[in-house]
């Protein structure tokens, strides 16, 4: 007699208390920190972006030039070159929408241990350095991987596209000879 009313005592303990935690608030979520962009960039605000596979293009808006390469032996053709201030805040608004500086130095897709990779060669390499202010952030990527992806990658992706979109879009360009008879192109 005495284990059974002992049974339902607890019984009733653990009932009750299973209503209090169900019912109970839940702690409060305190999200992670993110960065606050401005909702322009700083005047000084510029941008080095060196993209492609073997032969690459170099915008350089510190310097105002634009890069080429071409096949070796011949040189780097490099055009005076500039970006208008509604590119250029656009490029930073989409810098913003992605937190491009809380992406880290070297940038990669980190695979799952056991996962099928898939990757392409040759592949695009990018490196930027970027100042805002007193801000000045660089990252390298090597984008070899595109299977598995990742949201963050899948997002850097859609960026430097739109920036060499951008790039591309100046009819100067049609100034600077496209390189023939390499290998790699």
């Amino acid at each position: 007699m005495f284990r059974r009313l002992l049974y339902h005592v607890v019984s009733v303990i653990l009932a009750a208390s299973l209503l209090a935690a169900c019912s109970a608030p839940a702690p409060p979520v305190t999200p992670l920190p993110t960065r606050v962009y401005a909702p322009e960039p700083e005047a000084n605000f510029a941008l080095y972006f060196s993209y492609g596979g073997c032969l690459g293009e170099t915008l350089d808006t510190f310097q105002g030039t634009f890069s080429r390469s071409m096949c070796p032996p011949a040189p780097p053709v490099t055009i005076s070159f500039a970006l208008s201030a509604e590119e250029m805040q656009t490029i930073y608004l989409e810098m913003a929408k992605i937190d491009f500086f809380g992406y880290p130095d070297q940038f990669s897709v980190v695979v799952p241990e056991g996962a099928v990779v898939g990757k392409i060669t040759p592949s695009d390499s990018y490196h930027l350095k970027v100042r805002n202010g007193e801000v000045e952030k660089e990252l390298y990527w090597t984008d070899d991987i595109f299977e598995p992806t990742t949201q963050e990658a899948d997002q850097l992706r859609a960026f430097l596209k739109k920036v060499i979109g951008i790039i591309h879009g100046h009819p100067e360009l049609k100034m600077v000879p496209e390189p023939s008879g390499c290998g790699c192109v």
